[in-house]
């Protein structure tokens, strides 16, 4: 009898699978995600369709740690994994137990192992577990030159960076370091590949290469123990170095994925080299340990192909090469368009419903899509600038709900994916058509408003922060539409501009625009002192603050154009204060965690003895506070208060921001004993904020002026104020290119000198 698996297959003429693969704001592949459609492809001998996790149609799983992930519809697992929990990523008290969700219809005649089984819905069909890449070898087995005598192989997470040429660990983690004596005989392996099928062949040559192997990766031990490698899982546990035999206990506190793996093979206990991360590893010991107590594995391997969902028909190498030349795996495509993948799959379930007609096998999203046209903005009303042909509908988020009603679509920039035209237009745009999309864009003006994540306030914090509240003014005023709330875990799309924010944003799709990163917060675990790319995380960068954010995301595998800058840089256009006068001599910006409380009127915490002014300065020295009511015109004499003295010294990012747009002369006011300092940026042994080396680096300023001042001691304010005036020169930015990144429709041109905003349009911000 013809399950439904194969029934979808053959109307389709491809097998829809769902796998952890790459999208278009990612450059490389996880070594053992992208081994999932390969797999299938090798033992089918049938091409392979991408399929969203969470859908209503009918869908594979196979490779991978995923199982968690799938809702909906009717799926059939193949060696796959499971996770205890349906959101792994999130902080362990946030963390949800896994439940199969309802209205989803789980068959499972092979899952990874017992554990996984269990998860997914019961016992495995005949109790058959294993994980298909465990038949790589019946494909491929070549002859590998051994180059080095041991391998060790990295897991995602223990990169410092996404780098393709050489894994590069944590500089944190002691145990991967590899003295130069040993640098020819100790290999690091990053997980981390190319896209495209030549870089997996590739990373099995290179784990081949190794005559021992020590992994933290799953995929690493799979790869080693299939193809007879002697090998020990590199637990980071225990508090001494050394051999270690490890019980397999679901409930312990060894990797479920690894436990999961070996318990399917039967084995209750495995050895593995315990080293803990903070300490140098004996490399002389690993390959000893190895050899004195590795033995193979016993592999049912038959079971699991007799498991396999579908036809076996398994993949033959073409005359003369191998079987990674064979046109179906060099045609498998292995990075997609999120929003394509969602789009293909409503078509899809949709045609199903509509009477069980064979739909359309859904072409593979593709890799590189055409920029739709841009978009501008004629009397406060979206058009298209040029025709549009074939509109695409709006962007999805990353939970597969579109944007709601009402929100102004998002360019794709700055290369990969088309833009979403606000309406579906038609072929040629004429005068009747275009002045219908103006009067429909017109009727629904007010409902028009921007999702935006920026610190807002909250009933237990009313008071807006400066430099955070400015985000929705310059959003608002370029767009020339109000914007909304959009949380920082919301599973949406939204923009997200001004404030070192960018790595405390997780779920969605996410457009970066000016945005700012501390490289040492993880969105997910805080005990993690670095920053990782968070699953169900799409990144759309238009433009970052400056050059040290770009690093940290480009070190992710996400693209960042060389386009920086600080939004707020433009408010001078928005809030002009030529009418200001200069009413003191020194403004002196506090950091909000130096008040002594988190309100407008609160003064100085009065331990920092530096805010000290003598009663001879107290007429021209002006300690100014950032916390202001959540109105535009408290902002605007916030700004004025700023923009009053003939000098700035600053410990906000954004007290230094304003003073530099507005043309007033300012200096960092650094927190450890200095005095007059002139900081390259690009010197990390400069201790500089990093806030502050972020945006200068941006606007290509290499020195950043900074009188540094112990707090504890009191400041000599003339020679802050001679030091200012001796060194201070303009900024040569002008923010055009961050200006012209904005991800949707400008309502303003950058060649205006004022950016008027309706007063309707603040008057529906909810600061």
């Amino acid at each position: 009898m013809m399950n439904s698996l194969l029934r979808a297959t053959r109307d389709a003429g491809q097998i829809p699978l769902s796998w952890a693969g790459s999208t278009l704001e990612m450059d490389y592949l996880n070594f053992g995600d992208a081994l999932s459609p390969v797999m299938v492809a090798l033992l089918s001998g049938l091409d392979v369709a991408r399929v969203p996790t969470r859908s209503k149609s009918v869908r594979m799983g196979a490779v991978g740690t995923i199982g968690h992930g799938f809702e909906g519809g009717e799926v059939w697992f193949w060696g796959t994994g499971c996770s205890g929990w349906k959101n792994p990523s999130a902080p362990v008290p946030e963390r949800l137990p896994f439940t199969v969700p309802p209205e989803s219809t789980f068959h499972v005649p092979a899952s990874r192992g017992p554990v996984s089984a269990r998860l997914l819905g019961g016992k495995a069909k005949g109790g058959v577990y294993g994980d298909p890449v465990w038949l790589l070898p019946r494909f491929y087995r070549p002859k590998v030159e051994k180059k080095w005598d041991v391998g060790v192989i990295l897991h995602l997470s223990e990169l410092a960076d996404r780098s393709f040429a050489q894994a590069n660990p944590r500089a944190d983690y002691k145990r991967f370091e590899v003295p130069a004596e040993l640098a020819g005989k100790v290999h690091l392996i990053s997980t981390v590949t190319p896209i495209g099928i030549g870089g997996l062949k590739d990373k099995v040559d290179e784990i081949l290469a190794c005559r021992r192997i020590v992994s933290t990766s799953l995929h690493g031990m799979v790869i080693a123990e299939s193809y007879g490698i002697p090998c020990l899982y590199f637990s980071p546990q225990g508090n001494e170095p050394g051999l270690a035999q490890t019980d397999l206990d679901p409930e312990g506190t060894t990797d479920l994925r690894i436990v999961d793996l070996y318990t399917g093979i039967g084995k209750p206990k495995i050895w593995s080299y315990s080293q803990p991360r903070n300490l140098a590893t004996d490399w002389q010991d690993v390959i000893e340990t190895i050899d004195d107590v590795w033995e193979p594995v016993s592999i049912d391997e038959d079971a699991l192909i007799n498991a396999f969902p579908l036809e076996a028909k398994p993949l033959v190498a073409p005359a003369g090469k191998t079987v990674w030349d064979h046109p179906v795996l060099t045609g498998l495509v292995l990075q997609h368009s999120v929003e394509e993948l969602r789009r293909e799959d409503r078509k899809r379930v949709a045609l199903a419903r509509a009477g069980g007609a064979k739909a359309e096998a859904p072409a593979a999203a593709v890799a590189v899509a055409k920029p739709a046209p841009a978009l501008k903005v004629v009397s406060a009303m979206t058009v298209p600038s040029t025709p549009v042909s074939a509109a695409k509908p709006a962007a999805a988020s990353a939970s597969g709900a579109p944007l709601t009603d009402g929100s102004a679509a998002l360019a794709r920039a700055p290369e990969p994916e088309p833009v979403p035209a606000p309406v579906a237009a038609p072929t040629k745009i004429g005068p009747v058509s275009r002045e219908r999309l103006e009067t429909l864009l017109r009727f629904n003006a007010k409902r028009l408003s921007i999702p935006l994540s920026w610190v807002a306030t909250t009933s237990e914090h009313p008071h807006a922060n400066l430099g955070d509240a400015l985000s929705a003014v310059v959003v608002a005023a370029i767009a020339g539409v109000p914007v909304r709330r959009a949380a920082f875990d919301d599973a949406s799309e939204r923009m997200v501009a001004v404030g070192t924010i960018g790595h405390a944003q997780k779920n969605g799709v996410l457009h970066f625009w000016g945005t700012g990163m501390d490289a040492t917060l993880n969105p997910v675990d805080r005990s993690i002192r670095q920053y990782i790319r968070p699953q169900n995380t799409d990144f759309v960068v238009h433009g970052v603050r400056g050059r040290k954010t770009q690093a940290v995301l480009r070190g992710q595998g996400i693209k960042v154009p060389d386009v920086f800058g600080d939004p707020v840089w433009f408010l001078p256009r928005i809030m002009p204060m030529k009418h200001v006068k200069k009413t003191h001599e020194l403004g002196v910006i506090l950091h909000i965690s130096e008040l002594a409380s988190m309100d407008p009127q609160a003064g100085v915490k009065e331990a920092l003895k530096r805010y000290n002014i003598p009663p001879s300065l107290a007429g021209s020295i002006r300690l100014i506070n950032t916390y202001t009511a959540p109105k535009v015109d408290a902002f605007a004499a916030k700004v004025e208060e700023i923009v009053s003295c003939k000098r700035i010294i600053s410990t906000s990012l954004h007290g230094m921001v304003i003073a530099e747009t507005y043309g007033v002369p300012c200096g960092w006011f650094g927190t450890y004993e200095g005095g007059r300092l002139l900081l390259d940026v690009d010197d990390p042994e400069n201790r500089i904020d990093h806030r502050i080396r972020d945006f200068y680096s941006g606007v290509g300023k290499p020195g950043v002026i900074a009188f540094c001042r112990d707090r504890s001691l009191e400041t000599p304010w003339e020679d802050v104020i001679t030091w200012i005036d001796e060194t201070w020169q303009p900024l040569r930015y002008d923010g055009r290119d961050l200006f012209e990144a904005f991800p949707v429709a400008q309502g303003v041109s950058f060649d205006d000198a004022l950016w008027p905003v309706s007063g309707d349009v603040y008057a529906r911000i909810p600061f």
